[in-house]
C-alpha cells in the first residue's frame, strides 16, 4: 500500500427494526453486512420469509419445458441418438404417496431403475444437516434429496454442501405451495403475477433460496439448477447471480418423460453446463498441505483448498500497461473465504487469504460478480488509477480482471413472449471478476486500543480524501467491512466495487439508479431518499456513524443496560411501506442528531477515554449543525413555495443549499477534528473490544469477537505508546 499523507428535545420515531443489513438498498439483502445488524439472528422461517422477498421480482417465466432443456442443457448431436426411450408414466406410482415424508425414497427408487442419471446418485437428505455447516448462522437446511456424483464419498453425511450437484424440493398433493402461477393462454403475461403469494407458496419460494443461498456459498458456480416437485407437478429452476428462470408446470406422474429427459441431459452434459465454475479446482495432495500451512492464520472452519485461475488482462485504463503481464494466468490455493455470499443475487464477494503459487507469497484475493450496466467502470480500472495516482493507504492490485465466458443471463429471457414473470429492467446483468490485492486485512472490530481504531479510521479518511482529490473518485460504501487493519497496525479502505467517477456522475451520464452502502453507516439523507445521488458529505457522515457504532458496541460507557434498544434504533431503524415501495429509514439517526433521543452526549462518555469522547461529541455537533440548518432550510421552501405559489425547485434555487458554510463540502474539518483528537497525551494504553452487544443480546459472532488483550496489560489507567509510522 501506498504510505499515508500528512495530514429543544423531539421524541424519538417509533423503532421497525430491519432484521438483515443491506448492501444496496433498493431491497432488502442478506449480502454483505449481516454482522453489523444489532439484533437477534434470524430463524428458519424468517430466513425463507426473507429470501423470498430478496429474489422477488428477480424470476422469469413460466418458460416452456422443451424450450428450457434445449437452451440450458443441448445435446450434441452425436449424443442425442444415445439418449433411452422413457415410459411416459414411469412416475404414476407417486401418486400413492400423500405425505411429503413418504414420498422421497420411492421418487429415488424410481430414478434408479431407469438409466436416466448414469454416473449420479440420488439421496435422501431430508434428516441430516451438513455437519461442517453446524456453526455457520442461516445455512444450517437439509434440502429434501440431492444429486451426487458417484465418486463422492457420503457413508459420513448425506448432506454436503460443498458436494450437491442437484436439489429436489418436495411438497405433497395436500400442500403443493407451487411458489409461481402459469398463465392460462387466453391470459396476457405481461399482466399476470407470476410468483404466487400466498403465505405457503412464499415460503416454498424462500425455502428454494434458502437452499440454492447455502449451496451457491459453499461452492464455485456460476449457476445452479432445482427441481420442484408438488404432488403430481413439477418445475425446473436455473438460478443465477441476476435472477431465475423457472420453467412451466408439468404434470410428472403423467408426463414423467420430460423430468427423465432433463436428469439425463443434466448427467451426459459437461461441468460448465451444470453451473460449476471451471476456473477453480480441488487442490492436490501437496498444493492442500502448502496451503494450509501459509494460511492457517485464516483458517475458517474445515473447508476444502481450492486453485483458482486469475485472469490477467490489461484493460485501457490511466494506470500504465505493464506489457509482460498482459493475458497472462496466475494461479493462487485458497482456503475458505474471510465471509461468505449471504444472498443468491448480486455480487456474492468473497474475499480470501491466497497463496501465489509461483510467488510463494500470500495475497488477497477478491471474487465477485460486478454490475455489467453502461457505463460501469470496473474495481480493477479504479484500483489502477488510484495505484496510478499514489493515492494513499488503499491495496495495490497485482493482476486480474473479467473472468471469461462467465455472464449472467438470466435477464436475457425477460423478453421472451412466453415470461409473466418481471421484465428487464428488474434484471442486472452480472460478469464474475477476480483480482489478487497485496495486503490481506483484519477486521476493523480487532483494534488492541482504542486509538488505533480511531487511527486506522482516519488512515482511510485520508485515502478517501486523497481518491476524491486526485482522482474525482468517491467510495459511496464507508463502512466497518472496507475499512481493515494492514500488517503493521495502520489502516486502509478496501471494496472499490461501488466507486464512482464523481464529475461523470454529476453530469448525469452514469449515475447509478440505486443507492449505494450499507444500512447502518448510510447518512441520513441516503435512507430517506432512494434517489439522492451520493455527494462526498454522504461519505463523510459514514465515517462518524461508524465510528460511533464501534464505540457504543465494543467501547465500555454508561449505555450499555440499553444498548440493543439503542444500537437497532440507530442502525437498524426503516420505517413502514407499501408494498413494491424502496426501503427508508434514518429517522433514528435524525433523531439522534437534532432531537437529543437515546444518548444525551452532553454527559455521554466513553469509559476512562476522553479523546475518544472528544472526537465524538464534536464530529457529531457538525453533523448536528448539518441537519438543523437542513431542516430549517426546509421549512423556509415550504414557506416560499406557498406564500410565492412557486415550484419546489424554483424555491431551491432561490434559497440554495449552501454546504460550504457548514464545512462539511469537503473533508478539511474532519481532519482538523481527527489530529486534534490522535494528537492528545491522556489516551488508554489497552482497550480492546469487547462486544457489549453479544453480552446484552447473548449473541455472538461466527468468529471469535474478544480480542485477547497483550500480555503485558496492566489496565486502562496505562497511556499510550507510540503507533507503528509507515514508510
Amino acid at each position: 500500500m501506498a504510505s499515508p499523507t500528512a495530514s429543544k428535545e423531539v421524541t424519538p420515531p417509533p423503532v421497525i427494526v430491519s432484521k438483515v443489513t443491506f448492501s444496496t438498498p433498493i431491497k432488502r439483502s442478506l449480502q454483505g453486512s449481516q454482522h453489523f445488524y444489532s439484533g437477534a439472528p434470524l430463524d428458519a422461517a424468517e430466513f425463507q420469509e426473507r429470501m423470498a422477498q430478496e429474489l422477488r421480482k428477480q424470476w422469469v417465466g413460466p418458460m416452456p419445458i422443451a424450450d428450457f432443456l434445449k437452451t440450458f442443457l443441448p445435446l450434441p448431436k452425436e449424443t442425442v441418438s444415445l439418449m433411452p426411450t422413457f415410459a411416459i408414466k414411469h412416475f404414476d406410482a407417486m401418486s400413492e404417496y400423500t405425505a411429503e415424508k413418504d414420498m422421497y425414497d420411492p421418487f429415488i427408487e424410481l430414478v434408479n431403475s431407469t438409466n436416466a442419471i448414469p454416473g449420479f446418485k440420488l439421496l435422501n437428505t431430508s434428516v441430516n444437516f451438513d455437519p461442517s455447516l453446524k456453526d455457520v448462522p442461516g445455512m444450517k437446511s437439509k434440502p429434501d434429496v440431492s444429486c451426487y456424483k458417484n465418486t463422492v464419498d457420503t457413508t459420513t453425511s448425506a448432506t454436503k454442501y460443498e458436494d450437491i450437484e442437484l436439489i429436489f424440493e418436495f411438497k405433497s398433493s395436500n400442500a403443493p405451495a407451487d411458489p409461481f402461477n402459469d398463465p392460462k393462454k387466453s391470459e396476457f403475461p405481461a399482466d399476470f403475477q407470476f410468483e404466487n403469494n400466498g403465505e405457503l407458496n412464499t415460503l416454498c419460494r424462500g425455502q428454494i433460496a434458502c437452499y440454492a443461498r447455502t449451496w451457491m456459498a459453499q461452492q464455485h458456480r456460476t449457476h445452479c439448477f432445482m427441481i420442484w416437485i408438488g404432488g403430481p407437478h413439477a418445475r425446473i429452476i436455473r438460478l443465477d447471480r441476476s435472477g431465475g428462470v423457472v420453467s412451466e408446470r408439468f404434470h410428472y406422474e403423467s408426463n414423467g418423460s420430460q423430468l427423465l429427459e432433463f436428469l439425463w441431459r443434466f448427467s451426459v452434459t459437461n461441468d460448465a453446463a451444470r453451473g460449476m465454475d471451471t476456473t477453480v479446482m480441488r487442490a492436490s495432495l501437496e498444493e492442500t498441505k502448502l496451503a494450509k500451512d501459509k494460511l492457517y492464520k485464516w483458517k475458517r472452519g474445515e473447508r476444502s483448498v481450492y486453485k483458482l485461475k486469475i485472469f490477467h488482462t490489461n484493460e485501457p485504463t490511466t494506470a500504465k500497461k505493464d506489457s509482460k503481464q498482459s493475458n497472462t494466468v496466475h494461479e493462487v490455493l485458497v482456503w475458505g473465504p474471510l465471509a461468505d455470499p449471504q444472498s443468491v443475487t448480486g455480487r456474492a464477494t468473497r474475499g480470501y487469504p491466497a497463496l501465489d503459487i509461483a510467488s510463494g507469497k500470500v495475497v488477497f484475493v477478491k471474487d465477485s460478480w460486478r454490475s455489467n450496466s453502461p457505463g460501469t467502470v470496473t474495481e480493477v480500472e479504479i484500483l489502477r488509477d488510484l495505484n496510478s495516482k499514489e493515492v494513499c493507504n488503499v491495496p495495490k492490485i497485482l493482476y486480474g480482471s473479467d473472468l471469461p465466458g462467465q455472464t449472467t443471463i438470466t435477464h436475457a429471457f425477460a423478453g421472451k413472449k412466453w415470461n409473466a414473470g418481471s421484465q428487464s429492467h428488474n434484471f442486472v446483468e452480472r460478469v464474475h471478476t477476480r483480482f489478487a490485492e497485496d495486503c490481506v486485512g483484519e477486521p476493523l472490530y480487532r483494534f488492541q486500543s482504542s486509538r488505533q481504531f480511531l487511527q486506522v479510521v482516519y488512515d482511510a479518511f485520508l485515502a478517501h480524501r486523497d481518491a476524491y482529490e486526485k482522482c474525482g473518485i468517491l467510495h459511496r460504501d464507508i463502512s466497518a467491512g472496507n475499512i481493515l487493519i494492514g500488517p503493521d497496525g495502520r489502516g486502509f479502505l478496501n471494496d472499490w466495487d461501488l466507486a464512482r467517477y464523481v464529475e461523470k456522475d454529476d453530469k448525469g451520464d452514469h449515475h447509478p439508479v440505486f443507492r449505494s452502502g450499507t444500512w447502518q453507516f448510510m447518512s441520513r439523507e441516503l435512507l430517506k431518499n432512494c434517489e439522492k445521488i451520493h455527494t462526498v458529505e454522504d461519505d463523510l457522515e459514514s465515517f462518524f456513524w461508524l465510528v460511533l457504532y464501534h464505540a457504543l458496541r465494543y467501547m465500555k460507557h454508561d449505555k450499555i443496560s440499553k444498548l440493543p434498544v439503542i444500537m437497532t434504533s440507530i442502525f437498524d431503524q426503516c420505517n413502514p411501506r407499501f408494498e413494491g415501495d424502496s426501503e427508508t429509514g434514518g429517522e433514528g439517526k435524525l433523531s439522534l442528531l437534532v432531537g437529543g433521543s437515546l444518548i444525551d452526549f452532553t454527559t455521554f462518555t466513553i469509559a476512562d477515554d476522553p479523546p475518544m469522547t472528544y472526537f465524538i461529541r464534536n464530529v457529531k455537533a457538525l453533523w448536528t449543525k448539518w441537519y438543523l440548518y437542513a431542516i430549517n432550510r426546509q421549512y423556509e421552501l415550504e414557506a416560499l413555495v406557498a406564500s410565492e405559489e412557486i415550484s419546489i425547485e424554483e424555491a431551491s434555487r432561490q434559497i440554495p443549499f449552501d454546504s460550504s458554510r457548514l464545512q462539511l463540502h469537503n473533508h478539511a474539518k474532519m481532519v482538523s477534528i481527527f489530529d486534534a483528537t490522535l494528537s492528545k497525551e491522556n489516551w488508554p494504553l489497552v482497550s480492546a473490544p469487547l462486544d457489549y452487544l453479544s453480552r446484552t443480546e447473548k449473541r455472538g459472532r461466527s468468529d471469535n469477537i474478544i480480542v485477547s488483550r497483550p500480555s503485558d496489560s496492566q489496565g486502562s489507567s496505562k497511556r499510550r505508546r507510540p503507533l507503528p509510522a509507515r514508510s
